[in-house]
């Protein structure tokens, strides 16, 4: 599985669960699946973490596309490309 689709599907997994859905998933699901116990904090912060990223990925997605191919082919004698 090339690394484009597994991002895809953790961005898209991740956008269509509702916040309080997680928070509940990692508060009370993640310590009955390893083991160990989480705070209130610990338990806030990864799964803002993980919320947040999906949506950045999908916004700096976005603005890498949002480039034109005119745009792109005049920055590419510069090497100042980005490499799609």
């Amino acid at each position: 599985m090339s690394v484009n689709r597994v991002s895809r599907i953790y961005v898209e997994l991740v956008r269509s669960v509702p916040l309080l859905v997680m928070i509940l998933w990692v508060y009370y699901g993640l310590p009955q699946l390893s083991g160990m116990s989480i705070s209130v904090f610990w338990a806030g912060v990864l799964l803002l973490a993980l919320s947040d990223s999906a949506f950045e990925a999908e916004i700096f997605r976005a603005g890498i596309q949002a480039i034109a191919r005119g745009q792109y082919d005049a920055a590419y004698p510069s090497r100042s490309a980005i490499s799609i």
